[in-house]
């Protein structure tokens, strides 16, 4: 998330259209700006902030001003709690996506080893590419720590599957030869 924001890209990427300002009807001061912060957040990068730093302050100022409460509210607001949970769950709803689950996971982590690791095997990109791809899935991507797991054992899977193909096609000749190199 980037840090600084003019007052065009605020208005153009955090202000709220009546129709979600109709969502936060109901809710408290504190859930109304964190139920709007983070759907925001989730609109701009298809994820939802792990911490409220995440976000910065002159963000959080403009969306309150918005939603008529004091900024300070949003460093009250638990990340981790079942308010926000059910935040996360009815933001998800509303966007047409839908959380990761243990056979996205999977599918994911195949992907990566059939399409992505063996064009590029950097890292950074693998996890660009995993997130760019739960973006076209609609899928809630994984933390960012899940996401680096994911990727590091779909990068070593790839590796192993590539040297077992590679010894397979050597000759026993060429295993001995080897071997008295070692």
């Amino acid at each position: 998330m980037k840090r600084e924001w003019c007052l065009d890209e605020l208005a153009q990427h955090w202000s709220l259209l009546f129709e979600e300002q109709e969502l936060l009807k109901g809710k408290t001061d504190k859930t109304r700006l964190g139920f709007a912060l983070m759907l925001k957040f989730f609109e701009l990068e298809c994820c939802f902030p792990s911490y409220t730093g995440e976000i910065p302050p002159q963000v959080v100022e403009y969306v309150a001003a918005q939603v008529s409460v004091s900024a300070r509210l949003w460093h009250h607001y638990d990340l981790t709690s079942r308010t926000a949970r059910c935040h996360r769950r009815q933001i998800r709803l509303l966007l047409g996506f839908r959380e990761c689950v243990k056979d996205d996971i999977d599918h994911l982590s195949d992907w990566l080893i059939k399409e992505v690791i063996p064009q590029d095997i950097d890292q950074k990109r693998a996890i660009e590419a995993l997130w760019q791809r739960c973006r076209e899935l609609q899928l809630e991507p994984p933390s960012h720590h899940r996401t680096e797991s994911i990727v590091l054992n779909a990068i070593e899977e790839y590796e192993k599957k590539f040297f077992r193909t590679v010894a397979a096609k050597l000759s026993a000749r060429a295993c001995m030869r080897l071997d008295a190199l070692l």
